[in-house]
């Protein structure tokens, strides 16, 4: 036999091996099962409670609906279309997960002496507490799922269906103090365009009086109409971004949604302001050096009189439906599936735990009895394997 067919461990020593050590890696694998079997089966039992909500669309969504839905009738930009004062489910997710709300139901379901932890720092009790909880999206179907888990079924639902109403509390308010804030920026720019349209309309009185100009070809009106339309909601894209830019970071989704709009507008208007064949002119897309100019200056008057007057309207449609969101009190979360009673255990798991504490005495035995077979091989001088064990141990100490 070669030796390295001698020192090679096959299939019939491990076999050797296991039936030789019986004695002590079977008792170490019942010894451990039944321990971790006897904690299995008399651990008090948890049950779930679930429910799933989902966020009610608000058909409003402030200044970024407006402008979506104004640029429908412009052509390419019509595609141009978000879901604006759309919240996502990361965002139910953080509100859930807030230390307030967690000291909400601490409060309400008083969680201390229910994990008998009365005296403890509040910090170790919400991570006691997180280990009974589950928040998640579901971006499939745009919902997120809520579960608790306790022993007493009938608790778990009943902090699950406070969770629901203080996630609705919660939006509700968050919701309300945004349209107020919107509420308060339209109604400064609202008078601000009041007071600029009243003056370009005298300017425009005075101007008719003195030129004698009143009206102009059909098309060159559409013309400055159209372009009038683009730069009122590039007006309004840029004031959305400036009210964004002051409530949210950098980081925020609604914030470069608001940027990317505008990019997108200003596209759009130098597509419409620019000539044809010449995309350096940044004049309006009307031919302006054949007009007499006294025709340039009724046109130029005509277009800020647009302007103003299609964002005037914005504004004040922007003012209005925010002091309606702002008043606005109805739910703003639907329930998908109602909180339930658990009936199924969901812990302890009782197989899992026997099995693997099977597993861990099984590796317990076998290091034992693998010590135990060394110790015995490095004491018997007649053992195959006594120099090798010798000469390791010298090493292993030093000598």
């Amino acid at each position: 036999m070669s030796q390295r067919e001698s020192d090679s461990i096959n299939l019939l020593d491990i076999l050797s091996f296991l039936a030789k050590w019986r004695r002590v890696w079977i008792p170490a694998m019942l010894l451990c099962a039944i321990g971790v079997g006897i904690y299995a089966f008399t651990a008090t039992p948890r049950y779930r409670s679930s429910a799933v909500v989902r966020g009610v669309e608000n058909k409003s969504g402030g200044l970024g609906s407006l402008l979506a839905s104004k640029l429908a009738g412009l052509g390419s930009i019509g595609g141009f279309t978000a879901s604006l004062g759309e919240i996502r489910g990361d965002y139910y997710l953080m509100i859930l997960r807030e230390r307030s709300m967690c000291e909400k139901v601490f409060e309400k379901f008083d969680i201390r002496n229910r994990l008998e932890l009365p005296d403890d720092p509040i910090e170790d009790v919400i991570d006691a507490w997180k280990n009974r909880v589950y928040f998640k999206f579901e971006a499939a179907t745009n919902t997120v799922r809520i579960q608790v888990d306790d022993k007493d079924p009938n608790f778990a639902r009943e902090v699950v269906e406070f969770y629901i109403q203080e996630l609705d509390r919660r939006n509700r308010e968050l919701e309300s103090t945004k349209a107020r804030k919107e509420r308060e920026f339209a109604g400064n720019l609202l008078a601000e365009a009041k007071a600029h349209l009243f003056m370009l309309e005298d300017s425009m009185a005075a101007f008719q009086r003195e030129s004698g100009i009143f009206n102009l070809e059909e098309q060159a009106k559409a013309t400055v109409q159209a372009v009038a339309a683009v730069q009122a909601e590039r007006f309004m894209a840029v004031a959305e971004y400036e009210m964004k830019s002051k409530l949210f970071t950098n980081e925020n989704p609604e914030l470069n949604l608001a940027k990317l709009k505008l990019a997108s507008l200003d596209s759009s208007l130098k597509n419409l302001t620019g000539p044809k064949g010449d995309a350096s002119e940044r004049d309006f897309l009307l031919r302006l050096d054949s007009a007499t100019e006294d025709g340039k200056t009724y046109l130029r008057l005509y277009r800020e009189i647009e302007i103003h007057s299609i964002l005037l309207a914005l504004l004040t449609q922007q003012h209005e439906q925010a002091k309606m969101e702002e008043a606005r009190n109805t739910p703003t979360m639907a329930v998908v599936e109602p909180a339930s009673i658990g009936y199924k255990r969901v812990f302890p798991k009782r197989g899992m735990l026997v099995g693997i504490g099977a597993g861990f005495g099984l590796m317990i035995g076998l290091i034992i009895a693998g010590l135990l077979s060394t110790f015995g091989a490095m004491s018997s001088p007649d053992h195959p394997d006594h120099d090798k064990l010798l000469r390791f141990r010298r090493s292993w100490s030093g000598r």
